[in-house]
């Protein structure tokens, strides 16, 4: 007589006991929708674009974006932007170290600390990018900084004896990166870094990351005019080979980094407006001008695909840009890697710091981009 008692609670029990398993598969099942539609949490990167001694220009604009809360994840360079990409990467391994330890870090190529710097307190980004504004103002005050003009007689022999080497030495820039910037902080950085260059036997725009020993040869090919500067030869590893400045083929390695990483907010910083227009040279018979010039204008359409390129990806991107040509901008229509002064670089600091402040007052980087 009690035996069917127990099989109806038994019943009852295993209905009860498999409808709630349901009921918590569903639950879970909208557990797990709701944890899918969790926004990823924002990866940011800086892309900084060619531009020859307009690099200065980048300085500004980083040091505004620092000051405001950016705080990159990635950095990607080319030609002046593989400088200042590397800087960044550079100093950014001695991040919450005392600034003391830092200046012991840097040593005899530490920049003048601002008045207000207290020893105690720690690096931050925007210590950082008051340090690569300093750079340019310290460090890049002439021409002379970056380059030596070699004879002339002698280039010419070296073309006729196919010997030929550039028409300037490259000399000073690379005892400059050799000081600034040291192989075991960038190996030591928190932050991966990529910069670009082109390989002048296949044609191939390479990219070396900041732990490749041949990191800094890199810096040099990516900022090698061709014909004005020598190449750079990477004599061994996987990016062996001839190189030179990588905006031959690429002004902004936007699609680089849009590809390459996990960032899903880009700031592009590019040297170059959108439409480019042109003042008469200064002496249209000085070779470097015509290079110079030559390369301005192939830049032209190569910049054009670039800034499309950024418009029509799903990745979230943010461009800074010159209105017009930065010489115009700072009147100085003969503006050159051969021919600049201290005020040209401290007038195209200024008009980064304007082109990112106007950026952030639009709110075009209200989504993620800043802290």
């Amino acid at each position: 007589m009690t035996t069917p008692p127990r099989r109806t609670l038994s019943r009852r029990h295993a209905i009860g006991t498999i409808g709630g398993g349901v009921v918590a598969a569903l639950a879970a099942g909208r557990a797990s929708g709701q944890s899918s539609s969790v926004p990823k949490p924002h990866r940011r990167a800086l892309v900084l674009g060619g531009g020859s001694i307009k690099g200065a220009y980048q300085a500004g604009a980083i040091r505004t974006l620092l000051n405001n809360g950016f705080k990159p994840d990635y950095l990607y360079g080319i030609s002046v932007g593989s400088l200042n990409a590397a800087f960044l990467a550079d100093r950014a391994s001695l991040l919450g170290s005392t600034k003391s330890d830092y200046i012991a870090a840097i040593g005899e190529n530490q920049l003048p600390a601002p008045a207000s710097a207290n020893p105690s307190d720690f690096v931050t980004w925007e210590f950082i990018g008051d340090e690569l504004v300093s750079f340019w103002l310290e460090k890049i005050t002439s021409p002379s900084a970056l380059i030596k003009h070699t004879d002339t007689v002698g280039n010419v022999f070296n073309i006729l004896t196919n010997n030929f080497d550039g028409l300037v030495s490259t000399g000073p820039l690379r005892e400059l990166v050799a000081k600034s910037m040291k192989r075991e902080r960038l190996v030591a950085s928190p932050i991966p870094t990529a910069i670009g260059a082109v390989n002048i036997d296949t044609a191939a725009l390479m990219f070396a990351e900041k732990d490749d020993v041949y990191f800094r040869e890199f810096i040099m090919a990516s900022s090698a005019i061709p014909i004005a500067m020598p190449i750079v030869t990477i004599p061994d590893g996987p990016n062996k080979g001839r190189y030179c400045d990588g905006s031959v083929k690429n002004i902004l390695p936007i699609r680089y980094a849009a590809d390459s990483g996990t960032a899903n907010r880009l700031i592009g910083i590019a040297c170059q407006p959108l439409s480019q227009t042109y003042e008469p040279l200064k002496n249209p018979k000085n070779i470097i001008q015509l290079l110079q010039r030559a390369s301005d204008i192939a830049a032209d359409e190569i910049i054009k695909h670039d800034f499309d390129y950024a418009d029509k990806t799903a990745k979230k991107i943010v461009l800074i840009r010159p209105g017009q040509p930065i010489s115009l901008e700072i009147h100085d229509p003969n503006l050159e890697i051969t021919e600049f002064s201290q005020a040209d670089i401290r007038a195209m600091i200024e008009l980064g710091r304007l082109s990112a402040e106007t950026k952030i007052k639009n709110g075009e980087l209200d989504d993620g981009f800043l802290d």
